[in-house]
């Protein structure tokens, strides 16, 4: 696969434990067999029928934990709801904008909201509404949930990520998008730091030691190709993990990072890259 060059210059996604994100992570984690259209390919999407909702967020702070703020995650946000509206039956984007952040994005500050978690479950509960009434009219449906941010281990081994009101956990992703969802394939897609302890529970992988793995490919983890499996407590049924996919930017307890640079996190700038194209190996307008 070929992948954007990114420059070296990068610093951490703060407050999490120690690497920048690597294709590995990316290609690994996609547990469902399904295929997710690329932005440029509106009029096909359109024509096989499939209706598409997105729900991108993003949080540059660190709460409850004195965490160090971000600096890109809202940006991300905004990048990725931008890219996947234009394939969607509808986008929402919950972010708070920064003052550089608020300059760079006029256009999006009336339609972004505080990423909380009353101000999420609306968003989801629209989107599944929306999905129900696309699929009483025969069509296939696909939901895209994102999320750029902060994550993290509570004290009991446990992923989540922040929101501007506390953390959203495993177990929250579980029963408050992937189980309601209505939508035939779910996308999950996760730049922060541990973030593949949001979707796996602990044990599944050695913690990351520290290393600088800025340039290395490490062997992909066999565990990844369970990560949806019941371990210690279901944490999603059989029938939802089928048609559910992820993509997560760290395959342990590993720090992502950010770039000032690119204006981006690094895991987020090269999802954003490959959906543009560059992971259209076939060149069939898909990315699978």
């Amino acid at each position: 696969m070929t992948t954007p060059a990114v420059p070296s210059e990068s610093h951490r996604r703060a407050g999490c434990a120690g690497r920048v994100a690597s294709w590995a992570a990316v290609a690994a984690v996609c547990t469902a067999g399904s295929a997710w259209a690329a932005p440029s390919s509106a009029v096909a999407a359109d024509a096989a029928g499939t209706a598409r909702v997105a729900v991108v967020v993003g949080y540059n702070g660190g709460s409850p934990d004195p965490r160090p703020p971000l600096s890109y995650a809202d940006d991300d946000a905004a990048r990725l709801f931008l890219q996947l509206a234009p394939t969607a039956q509808r986008a929402w984007i919950q972010t708070t904008f920064d003052k550089d952040s608020a300059r760079a994005w006029p256009d999006l500050a009336d339609v972004a909201r505080a990423p909380t978690r009353e101000a999420l479950a609306g968003a989801l509960g629209e989107a599944f509404w929306l999905l129900r009434q696309q699929k009483a009219r025969g069509k296939a449906t696909e939901l895209v949930f994102a999320f750029a941010g902060h994550g993290d281990l509570d004290d009991a081994g446990r992923g989540f990520v922040v929101l501007a009101d506390g953390g959203f956990t495993r177990d929250d992703l579980a029963r408050q998008v992937l189980e309601p969802s209505p939508a035939d394939v779910n996308h999950v897609v996760v730049d922060a730091c541990s973030s593949y302890f949001f979707v796996k529970s602990r044990g599944g992988g050695a913690k990351d030691g520290g290393a600088d793995h800025a340039h290395a490919s490490a062997p992909l983890p066999p565990q990844l190709l369970d990560v949806l499996r019941p371990q210690g407590g279901d944490f999603v049924d059989a029938n939802v993990r089928a048609r559910t996919g992820l993509i997560v930017s760290t395959s342990t307890a590993a720090e992502v990072h950010e770039s000032s640079t690119l204006g981006a996190g690094v895991f987020s700038y090269l999802l954003r890259s490959a959906l543009t194209g560059v992971a259209d190996v076939d060149g069939n307008g898909r990315v699978e």
